[in-house]
């Protein structure tokens, strides 16, 4: 699968926060980080950014050789132009997910097919399948996203 343009790796910059079971976590890209495709024995962050006709998906994610303590393994992120979306965060253990609410705000700040970049911006409360909440926020900019 392909992550980013042929000519331009897949990068980012941002934050994810997330607070799940009291604790907080997530992930810091400062500077801009380049991400790097899904591999079991990787311990960088692997990531997705796609520009599609109708939508945009992107996501971060910890490899299973990375920090094994760190509470949060994945985000992702999927948002169709009018704003509309869903998000989904994963520990350990649980997937957390929510769509676009009153309490779960996703903005597509911007997406640009002829830059191959992506900014999305989220404040929301994510349930898990029994019913538990977590809290997720922040903003993510990818450069180097793979346009359908």
């Amino acid at each position: 699968m392909i992550l980013g343009c042929a000519t331009d790796p897949l990068s980012v910059r941002g934050e994810v926060v997330a607070v799940v079971d009291g604790i907080s976590g997530g992930f810091e890209f400062e500077p801009r980080t380049d991400l790097v495709e899904p591999d079991p024995e990787e311990p960088r962050v692997a990531g997705e950014c796609r520009i599609g006709g109708s939508e945009v998906f992107a996501s971060v994610a910890r490899g299973p050789a990375s920090d094994v303590e760190a509470v949060v393994r994945s985000f992702a992120m999927r948002m169709n132009y009018e704003d509309a979306g869903e998000v989904w965060l994963s520990t350990a253990d649980t997937v957390y997910s929510a769509e676009s609410s009153s309490t779960c705000e996703l903005t597509l700040v911007r997406a640009s097919r002829s830059d191959a970049t992506v900014a999305l911006r989220f404040d929301c409360s994510v349930q898990n399948a029994e019913g538990e909440r977590a809290l997720v926020v922040g903003e993510l900019s990818f450069a180097g996203c793979f346009v359908d």
